[in-house]
C-alpha cells in the first residue's frame, strides 16, 4: 500500500467569499466516501500575514492523504472529475498544490496518525511540515498573545518558500502548513532561532494543547493554477 499528501491552496476573488465559506462548512468531502480518500480536512486561514485570529474570507487549504496500490492514480481520477473540487478550481481566482511524501511524524491529528512515513536522510529538496494542535481552552490567552511574534520570526525568513496558519476551528483547533527550500534551512530554524526554541519551551512548561501532531514531508512535486501530475 502506497500513501501520498497533497496539499491546495484556493484564493478566491470577494464575489465568492460566501460561496467558499460554506463550502468548507458543509465539509462535502469528509461525508462520502471517495476512493482511497482516507484523511481529508477542509481548512480556514489565517487574514493578515495568515496566522492572524481573524480569518481570511478568501483562502483556503484543504489536506487530502490518498492510500491504495496506487495512490496518484486515485488522486489524478479524483481531481478530473470530483464535481465539489471542479467547482473550487474553476472558482478560484488562484491554486497552488504541493504533492508530499511523509519524513518523519509524532502525534496525532482527532485521534488519527493520518500521515505514513520513511526517512530520507539524503533528501536534498524542498520539505514541507504541517503542524497541528488543539488548544486548551484555559490556554487561548497565552497560546495567541504569543502568535504575533511567531509570525513575525518567519517574515522574510531565508529559505521560506511559502508559509500560513490553517485551522477546522477558530480558536481551539490551529495548524500551519510551510514549505521550505531544504532541510537545512528548516532545521536552522527551528533548533537555532532563539524566539522559536522559546515558543517549543513554552508549549512543554504551560502544557498548551490536548493533542498535537508534526510532520515532515519531501516535496515530491508542486503546481499553480493546474492539475498535479
Amino acid at each position: 500500500m502506497g500513501q501520498r499528501v497533497d496539499v491546495w491552496q484556493f484564493e478566491f476573488a470577494r464575489q465568492y467569499w460566501w460561496w467558499a465559506f460554506v463550502q468548507m462548512g458543509k465539509s462535502l468531502l469528509a461525508s462520502e466516501p471517495i476512493p482511497g480518500l482516507s484523511f481529508v480536512k477542509q481548512l480556514g486561514t489565517g487574514a493578515g500575514s495568515g496566522f492572524s485570529v481573524f480569518p481570511n474570507f478568501g483562502q483556503y487549504v484543504w489536506v487530502l492523504t490518498w492510500t491504495g496500490e496506487n495512490p496518484s492514480e486515485l488522486a489524478r481520477s479524483f481531481y478530473e472529475s470530483h464535481p465539489v473540487f471542479q467547482e473550487h478550481l474553476t472558482k478560484s481566482s488562484n491554486s497552488r498544490w504541493w504533492s508530499l511524501q511523509g519524513i518523519r511524524s509524532h502525534g496525532t491529528w482527532n485521534g488519527q496518525a493520518p500521515f505514513s512515513c520513511t526517512p530520507l536522510p539524503d533528501f536534498t529538496g524542498a520539505v514541507a511540515v504541517i503542524t497541528r494542535a488543539s488548544i486548551e481552552r484555559s490556554q487561548f490567552w497565552r497560546f495567541w498573545s504569543r502568535v504575533p511574534a511567531s509570525a513575525r520570526m518567519l517574515r522574510n525568513r531565508p529559505g521560506l518558500e511559502f508559509a500560513v496558519g490553517i485551522g477546522e476551528l477558530p480558536l481551539v483547533e490551529q495548524a500551519t502548513f510551510s514549505v521550505w527550500q531544504n532541510q537545512e534551512v528548516l532545521d536552522s530554524f527551528a533548533y537555532k532561532t532563539p524566539g522559536h526554541s522559546k515558543r517549543i519551551q513554552e508549549t512543554h512548561r504551560f502544557k498548551w494543547y490536548k493533542e498535537e501532531q508534526f510532520t515532515r514531508f519531501a516535496v515530491v512535486a508542486s503546481g499553480q493554477n493546474g492539475l498535479p501530475l
